[in-house]
């Protein structure tokens, strides 16, 4: 095998190699010429990977497959990756997928990007340990300017905000309205869900450029919006945002020249359904009353109950009898003690 090396004859440097039968001592001399393999021999290197290498150490390989360029090479390299990450579920492993999809402007990289980010998002919404390193991939992705996947990982370490405005930025809107309703804090959904309603409503004249080139690469022949288009877009927010947003947050959006009665169909569906929860208000404030005029009631009770003391009755602290012999006070079970005796009692405790 040296023997092919040094004559530069790779490929048949790599059968020899693949052939060798000390599976650890083959294993042994591919990480040690892996590096030169794939420099010189990538295609071939990969596929004597996948086919006759089942336990070499994948994690000793990362310097060399990060050395591929060419992206039909990558996309052989980042299938082994991916297979080798799918049988040792490491995250050093799952790290370097990410990193080769990421690296390449392939937009079926691109896709394979985002439906593993979905997956991670999945995982993480059921409670489970993520499979690559959060801090890594963003700046991974801020690296190589994955816009997408970059607002997924803000959104993976809980930076919503962050998520919801890169999303704005670019368009994404459906990503916006997504992470608008992920923050627990329900202060903070209703702010994101503003800002989405200010990016939709009121765009800024760079936000409309944006839309425009956007609504041309995918409809070149886009006629123009249809009349209460606007109407519809601010009341569907007010319905996707869950109770984010009320029908006062969208409204001051809406352009002056269309007239109040445009909206006169929706504004008394938000009136019935404000109503509706008048009266759910109203139910409980009046259960509320019920409970505590019954409260108020078993106190008054309480407070003209009268209680039959026997008149021979005594104090059970000083054993003289309770009537006639200064202020005292019983309880249901008859017990029954004069005042001054209970707090010199208790003086004499709590001294000792």
């Amino acid at each position: 095998m040296i023997y092919y090396i040094d004559n530069k004859n790779y490929k048949k440097a790599l059968e020899m190699l693949s052939r060798m039968p000390d599976e650890e001592k083959k294993n042994k001399m591919m990480l040690r010429y892996a590096s030169l393999f794939i420099n010189n021999e990538a295609m071939a290197t990969i596929e004597s990977l996948f086919e006759s290498f089942p336990n070499i150490m994948v994690e000793e390989l990362i310097p060399a497959l990060m050395g591929i360029d060419d992206n039909r090479n990558r996309i052989c390299a980042n299938n082994f990756v991916r297979q080798s990450a799918q049988n040792l579920n490491t995250k050093l492993i799952y790290n370097l997928y990410v990193f080769f999809l990421a690296q390449s402007r392939d937009d079926a990289f691109r896709d394979e990007l985002d439906q593993f980010l979905e997956e991670q998002e999945a995982l993480r919404s059921r409670g489970e340990p993520l499979k690559i390193d959060r801090d890594f991939v963003l700046n991974v992705f801020q690296f190589f300017g994955q816009t997408r996947a970059l607002i997924r990982a803000y959104a993976l370490l809980d930076m919503y905000e962050d998520a919801v405005k890169m999303a704005l930025d670019q368009c994404e809107f459906d990503l916006a309205k997504n992470y608008a309703n992920m923050p627990k804090s329900e202060r903070l959904r209703k702010k994101l869900w503003q800002y989405v309603a200010a990016a939709l409503l009121d765009p800024t004249p760079e936000m409309q450029a944006k839309l425009k080139a956007k609504e041309l690469e995918k409809e070149p022949a886009k006629g123009p919006e249809k009349k209460g288009a606007e109407k519809q877009t601010s009341f569907a927010l007010v319905t996707e945002s869950q109770g984010n947003l009320v029908l006062n947050d969208v409204l001051h959006f809406v352009s002056p020249k269309i007239k109040l009665k445009t909206f006169r169909d929706d504004i008394l569906s938000q009136v019935r359904m404000y109503d509706g929860k008048i009266d759910e208000f109203k139910a409980d404030i009046a259960e509320c009353n019920e409970s505590a005029k019954s409260i108020a009631d078993e106190y008054k009770q309480l407070h003209n109950a009268k209680l039959r003391i026997p008149p021979d009755k005594c104090c059970d602290h000083c054993d003289k009898v309770l009537i006639n012999s200064g202020k005292f006070f019983t309880f249901p079970c008859l017990h029954g003690f004069h005042i001054v005796t209970s707090f010199s009692y208790e003086r004499s405790h709590r001294a000792a």
